[in-house]
């Protein structure tokens, strides 16, 4: 019979029995929580209440029931229903006007009393279930960026102390050339160059305001209210401070290990 047919309205054509795992129960009354999760952030030292709400997705939806089992085998109904909230994992709930929800049993209680006979009390709780997912493997680009920063700066090496140390040839060949090593007086002018070059470059690098000022130029306001001014940057749009200042450091560690290995190699001359 429709819900215009006995009198109740068209709002009860949508009602349907609620179970949960197979086990049915009578709702006194249902609510529903969900939303979006935020994190609430508030500007320190201002005297007002204005606060930055920060969204962090979809959030959980959570279902509760004050229900009840009745029936002359009312205390089997209750025995049924303690085993199925002994059950792991997720079952399927049929909710009364919403329909079936595959949901986990998250808080179940039950009463009796001497006034209500043959009824016993339910109190239930569910969190709607969604699909479990399990990382992804992907390729390590920063590592591998770092392994061919690192070989290129040992060619770059190798190339400088070819240059310097003069041309080569082929012995098996016959074309060698004379060893010869560089004018004495430009090895001096290359040692003095090199220690003045890391003797200038280290402290540049090593500066700790350069690298913390990294994240400031991060587009979408993370820093702003903290930013000293506006500034142009190549920082790309989806740009984290982690990232941003992750590049700073290994851009600083890069630079230094040039200027060691150049010191390295105008000693050796």
């Amino acid at each position: 019979m429709s819900g215009r047919q006995n009198g109740l309205g068209a709002w009860a054509d949508r009602l349907v029995p609620a179970s949960f795992g197979g086990m049915p129960f009578h709702v006194r009354e249902s609510q529903v929580r969900e939303g979006r999760r935020t994190a609430k952030h508030a500007y320190p030292f201002r005297e007002d209440n204005v606060v930055w709400v920060e969204d962090l997705g979809l959030g959980e939806t959570l279902y509760s029931f004050s229900a009840f089992l009745i029936g002359f085998y009312v205390y089997d109904q209750r025995d049924a229903w303690r085993a199925v909230a002994r059950t792991a994992g997720a079952q399927l709930l049929v909710h009364p006007s919403l329909g079936p929800i595959t949901a986990s049993l998250v808080n179940f209680a039950w009463s009796e009393s001497a006034e209500e006979g043959r009824v016993v009390r339910l109190e239930l709780g569910f969190c709607e279930q969604g699909t479990q997912l399990y990382p992804v493997g992907q390729s390590d680009t920063q590592d591998q960026s770092g392994q061919d920063a690192g070989l290129l700066d040992a060619a770059s090496g190798d190339d400088f102390e070819n240059d310097i140390g003069g041309p080569t040839g082929d012995p098996a060949a016959g074309t060698a050339a004379p060893p010869q090593g560089p004018v004495p007086g430009a090895a001096a002018a290359v040692q003095a160059t090199s220690g003045q070059f890391a003797t200038q470059v280290n402290p540049m690098v090593s500066d700790p305001s350069m690298i913390a000022g990294s994240a400031n130029g991060l587009q979408g306001g993370y820093y702003g209210r903290y930013s000293d001014g506006s500034m142009n940057v190549s920082l790309a749009p989806d740009a984290t401070a982690a990232s941003a200042l992750g590049a700073q450091v290994t851009g600083a560690t890069a630079v230094r290990n040039s200027a060691a290995n150049v010191t390295t190699l105008g000693q050796a001359l």
